[in-house]
């Protein structure tokens, strides 16, 4: 679903308010997103359509703006896309566009850039448009966005928190007993021809269904904005081994609760950029969040490491030291004033428009079921079958089932249909079965092998970022 209306813009063709206007946009578009320059305007053809020259970093691009009312843009309203690029000195061709190319002009794009190596083409289509202005989630997309789409702006900012309602009773497939719509995992199973019934689960499917499409539509602005966070904090954030960092999404990604980068943040008196990152963090878990809190605050006001003997740290182990702190006579950091910092509360009243603002998007876009750690289950089905172990993994389970009783075997075929659950239910019995798994076939490398690795984002830190979350990008 569009967030942002380009009927706003007038169109390029007459009749028109303003046919340069989507031209002007193009301008503002590249100049604060992009850092251009804006050299010339180059002519205005026959179909409305504007051409500009801008400079982005060391290259020329030539950008076609065209935004028509309706329907896509001809093939031939690009007449020669190559010999316009080169007679105005350019390296780049862009097509701007509103709403988009006809696959025609797709089509002639890509085979003019297949029988010439010098063409180089990039497309924005609005869909493009609207992800770079609003989906980055930077203060200065929002703001052009706010000042060319202003009944657009509105209405989301006004929605922030209201779910879409792209889906209806007209959705909704009944019939036996069942409901369900097409697409959306969950089925409702009810007495069939209880009216009653069947109508609660049509309601309660339509709102499952629009939450899922909310959460789907922003879900890149919640992983933008994470995004920003890794690229200022290196470090804090892992991925499973085996995505790239590219293919991340928000229930693939997990705090590295690194106790060696918050002692890093804690050794320069950082306060506020050790509370950004546990109210970061505290997305996934807010008990974990509060417990590193207190230990990186105990570390900066008093000087004092609890965890001083700990190079690697398990969150019972950091618990099980921060209440052994509190038990202390000499203790002055009590852990529930601490907790309190990273509440909303805490955040509303203390913290500037900037660091407000990051934390307002995240919890506007943050979908459901994140998680605070990677499943061991999960990761390990994916590894072996990756490494082409699967079987050898099967077969050393079968060996170590062996030496379950009859109960605990029984437990284990009843609950493994799939070999996840195979795992999982395993898991239930042995909670040691990796190393058990080891010692049975000490050549499967799906069993050593890292399960997580650290998320490296690409990209460049935004100072704007660095400096409301307490954190220095000269550092």
């Amino acid at each position: 679903m569009a967030l942002l209306d380009f009927f706003e813009i007038p169109p390029s063709k007459a009749p028109s308010s303003d046919v340069s206007a989507f031209e002007k946009f193009a301008k503002d578009f590249f100049v604060t997103l992009y850092g251009a320059v804006v050299e010339k305007t180059v002519g205005r053809g026959p179909d409305g359509g504007a051409d500009i020259v801008i400079r982005v970093g060391a290259e020329r691009w030539l950008i076609s703006c065209k935004n028509y009312a309706r329907g896509a843009i001809p093939r031939d309203d690009e007449k020669a896309p190559l010999g316009d690029m080169q007679q105005w000195g350019c390296q780049k061709f862009v097509g701007f566009y509103s709403p988009e190319p006809s696959s025609g002009l797709e089509s002639k794009l890509r085979q003019t850039a297949a029988n010439n190596s010098s063409f180089k083409y990039q497309i924005f289509d609005s869909e493009d448009i609207e992800r770079n202005l609003i989906a980055t989630a930077s203060s200065a997309g929002w703001i052009l966005a706010f000042r060319w789409f202003p009944k657009s702006f509105s209405r989301i900012a006004t929605a922030l928190v209201l779910p879409f309602s792209e889906y209806s009773k007209d959705h909704v497939v009944s019939g036996g007993g069942v409901s369900r719509i097409e697409g959306i995992p969950t089925t409702f199973h009810y007495m069939a021809g209880n009216l009653e019934a069947a109508n609660a689960a049509t309601e309660d499917l339509i709102l499952l269904a629009n939450e899922l499409a909310t959460e789907k539509a922003f879900s890149n602005v919640f992983m933008e904005r994470i995004k920003d966070f890794c690229l200022v904090v290196p470090g804090s954030f892992l991925r499973p081994a085996f995505t790239q960092d590219s293919d991340v999404f928000p229930q693939g990604l997990f705090p590295s609760w690194d106790i060696g980068l918050v002692r890093d943040i804690c050794s320069g008196g950082n306060r506020v950029g050790l509370k950004s990152l546990c109210v970061v963090w505290s997305f996934w878990d807010l008990r974990c969040a509060q417990a590193i809190y207190c230990y990186g605050r105990t570390l900066i006001d008093r000087g004092e490491d609890i965890l001083i003997d700990l190079s690697s740290v398990s969150m019972a182990e950091l618990f099980h030291a921060i209440k052994k702190y509190e038990e202390r006579e000499d203790c002055t950091h009590r852990g529930n004033g601490l907790r309190e910092a990273l509440s909303l509360a805490e955040i509303a009243l203390t913290g500037r428009t900037a660091e407000r603002g990051y934390y307002a998007s995240l919890l506007c876009f943050c979908p459901s079921g994140l998680k605070s750690n990677i499943s061991k289950e999960y990761a390990l089905s994916i590894l072996a079958a990756k490494s082409g172990e699967e079987q050898r993994l099967r077969e050393a389970v079968r060996v170590l089932m062996l030496n379950f009783d009859a109960e605990d075997r029984r437990y284990v075929e009843v609950k493994s249909v799939s070999f996840l659950e195979l795992l999982v239910s395993i898991n239930v019995v042995e909670a040691d079965y990796v190393e058990r798994l080891i010692s049975i076939d000490p050549s499967l490398q799906c069993l050593s092998m890292p399960l997580t690795e650290t998320w490296q984002p690409v990209g460049l830190a935004k100072e704007s970022v660095a400096n409301a979350l307490g954190f220095s990008l000269a550092q």
